[in-house]
């Protein structure tokens, strides 16, 4: 979104200067539905669960892209009730990006601990250090951080990007 590519995708990716949220997408019937942890969510749970339409109906959206991931069928099946479950849980936003148990969450942690529960042998992705300064370390009350960026998978071979769509302004 135009409010967090300053906030996030400048500062807080590996690379990426675009993206600013993540989710994990899967195809059902036909429908890319995607689970994502936002805050802004008015569910009871800050995991929320829509299809593509819903997610990309956010009025400062920039920036969208879609990456693929080579999975057997053994692998979609468990991911399906990987995010069922999660989706049973109430899940609460971390604003706090520090490791805070399965139920606070911010949107790139669970989608790295979706993903190693998955596969723990092709997804363990490390956690980034990030040293804070002036407004991020008042507001998180701390020196630094260490974070799943939102582009945290990007460097695994298994995932590539198939479509990517950049909104005009």
């Amino acid at each position: 979104t135009k409010q967090k590519a300053g906030i996030i995708a400048g500062k807080f990716n590996i690379s990426d200067k675009n993206a600013t949220h993540v989710g994990i997408g899967i195809i059902d019937r036909g429908i890319l539905h995607i689970y994502n942890v936002n805050n802004v969510s008015k569910e009871l749970s800050a995991l929320v669960h829509e299809d593509v339409r819903q997610f990309t109906a956010i009025s400062d959206i920039v920036y969208f892209s879609i990456w693929k991931c080579k999975a057997t069928e053994s692998e979609i099946r468990q991911l399906k009730n990987i995010l069922r479950r999660y989706s049973g849980k109430k899940i609460i936003f971390d604003m706090t990006f520090s490791e805070n148990g399965d139920n606070n969450l911010y949107c790139s942690e669970f989608c790295a601990k979706v993903l190693y529960e998955l596969n723990p042998a092709e997804f363990q992705f490390s956690l980034v250090n990030f040293a804070l300064n002036g407004f991020y370390s008042v507001v998180l009350g701390r020196k630094a951080v260490d974070y799943y960026p939102v582009d945290f998978f990007q460097t695994n071979k298994k995932f590539k990007k198939i479509y990517e769509f950049h909104y005009k302004l």
